[in-house]
């Protein structure tokens, strides 16, 4: 059987596993120290050097991001992503991972097919680091993965240390963007990011309504502009149908028929008039004009980006 090898935590003192998070505070400062400080008389100031510890640095932008990533878990009560590209590092992607009973994870992928991935992915093999992470390949992917702590100080000063390890670069040149997929959708969890994209949206819809408004008032004033005097095609043809009947059948005399001509005409310009009217009313309803007449379409919003506020 296997000895269990054991390290005294460098953060409350207690002995543990060397291979396990503490068993009292549960920092992963013992693992750490087991790899990175293997053979160092004093642990705590070998420790301070490499970025560990309560009196060494702190990044704030990776704490925030860590501590976000953890409250967002907790908050949805699901997975949650933080994730990152580094700049002029092709083929590999950088992730953290919460979800409500687990502490935030780093993972590092990397695309074999890449050649600059292949040769970060040599970096993590030789490196010392590298025994901190599980590593199993997915396809054409490695994944490396290491599980961190609840100590969100402490994690965030351990992803430091790879990203400085393993790429030669630190939050500094970072942006995570932090995600939750939430009934098969995926928001990324930003008020910044959502007051501006609600901000583009309100822009766009006040624009689309600007147009349906001016073509609108453009629509009706057509209709106002159309005279309800029946055109002199469709008189010329009422008057030669009642002088048909008084030239062919005597039905009436001429004077009736001017009179029927008149009361036609009449009748037309009432309907016409009563159609005006209608139609005017219609299209003065903002909604019904968009549905039935309008010719301005409207924005699609749909490739926006989801937020959700944090």
């Amino acid at each position: 059987m296997e000895q269990i090898q054991t390290i005294q935590c460098p953060k409350c003192g207690t002995i543990t596993d060397c291979k396990e998070n503490c068993s009292n505070c549960d920092s992963m400062l013992p693992r750490v120290a087991a790899v990175l400080c293997n053979g160092e008389d004093d642990v705590n100031t070998a420790l301070k050097y490499l970025g560990f510890g309560d009196n060494a640095y702190v990044s704030t932008s990776l704490l925030e991001v860590v501590e976000k990533t953890e409250k967002q878990s907790k908050k949805h009560n699901t997975l949650i992503t933080s994730y990152t590209q580094l700049e002029g590092v092709s083929g590999v992607s950088i992730q953290l991972y919460a979800a409500p009973d687990v502490p935030v994870c780093l993972t590092i992928d990397y695309d074999m097919r890449d050649s600059i991935a292949e040769q970060y992915f040599e970096r993590i093999q030789s490196s010392k680091v590298g025994e901190l992470f599980r590593i199993k390949q997915k396809e054409n992917y490695m994944n490396c993965i290491a599980v961190t702590c609840d100590d969100a100080k402490t994690s965030a000063q351990f992803i430091r240390y790879v990203l400085k390890e393993l790429f030669d670069t630190n939050d500094t040149n970072l942006y995570f963007s932090t995600t939750v997929i939430i009934d098969g959708t995926m928001y990324s969890i930003s008020t910044k990011g959502k007051k501006l994209v609600d901000e583009k949206i309100e822009r766009t819809e006040k624009e689309y309504i600007n147009q349906v408004l001016k073509e609108q008032a453009s629509y009706i004033l057509d209709i106002k502009r159309e005279s309800i005097f029946p055109p002199f095609s469709k008189i010329l043809y009422i008057a030669a149908m009642l002088a048909l009947g008084v030239y062919l059948g005597n039905l009436y005399s001429l004077t009736t028929a001017l009179i029927l001509l008149g009361s036609t005409i009449v009748l037309i310009m009432i309907v016409n008039s009563i159609s005006k009217s209608r139609r005017i009313n219609e299209a003065k309803d903002l909604e019904t004009f968009k549905t039935k007449f309008c010719k301005v379409k409207r924005p699609d919003t749909s490739s926006y980006p989801r937020f959700i506020e944090e």
